[in-house]
């Protein structure tokens, strides 16, 4: 799906739904891509089932839920020079929302603008993932992070098994009110990642933000 655009008012709805069904064998994810699109939707922006080796380049997703939404499987998924804006407040609502069934494996975000315009509590969460990233992460990307919650994670990283990257990203924190505030944080109680390398990365902020809680 390349060079298209979609803008969507429907209360519920996904503009784009790449749809797999484990169960019959079949995959219409595997090895696509989505490129080039304007993608402006009341509801879910992106709905990934089962994306095996799925390329996501090139994008502009403005969603009032979450403009990236990753269910199942998704092994090999590259996302790279995207735009990811989430407009609706509430923790449903994270602008990467992986959800309870999923696991990720080699799953990479490169160049990426991801944005959390209003008070979302987390950029992206992966609690209660059954595993939240496996030799995957974050690369060269820019977070723009504009919550007003009194306790604020860009990153949420329970239920996380293997290796996190997150290197060389920018983390613009635009609300300077936030309290408890962490770039990343990371949850042992509830099985997190067994290695987090944190590399090379910014963060302009108008006042203290821990790194990692």
């Amino acid at each position: 799906v390349s060079q298209s655009r979609y803008r969507c008012r429907a209360t519920v709805g996904a503009a784009i739904q790449i749809n797999g069904d484990s169960t019959s064998g079949s995959d219409t994810s595997t090895y696509g891509s989505v490129t080039g699109n304007e993608i402006d939707v009341t509801g879910l922006g992106i709905l990934v089932e089962r994306g095996i080796g799925l390329k996501l380049g090139y994008n502009q997703v403005i969603a009032t839920s979450s403009p990236l939404v990753l269910a199942d499987d998704c092994q090999g998924l590259h996302s790279f020079n995207n735009r990811y804006e989430c407009t609706s407040a509430g923790e449903s609502n994270h602008t990467i929302q992986v959800r309870s069934t999923s696991y990720l494996t080699n799953v990479f975000f490169d160049h990426d603008e991801i944005w959390s315009s209003t008070a979302d509590t987390y950029i992206m969460d992966t609690a209660g993932v059954t595993r939240g990233f496996e030799g995957g992460g974050f690369r060269g990307c820019v977070f723009v992070f504009r919550s007003q919650s009194t306790s604020s994670r860009i990153l949420q990283l329970s239920e996380s098994q293997g290796a996190v990257y997150v290197d060389n990203n920018v983390f613009d924190i635009r609300d300077t009110g936030i309290t408890n505030r962490y770039l990343v944080s990371i949850d042992e109680s509830a099985g997190a990642a067994t290695s987090v390398y944190f590399r090379g990365n910014k963060a302009l902020s108008g006042s203290f933000m821990g790194v990692i809680s």
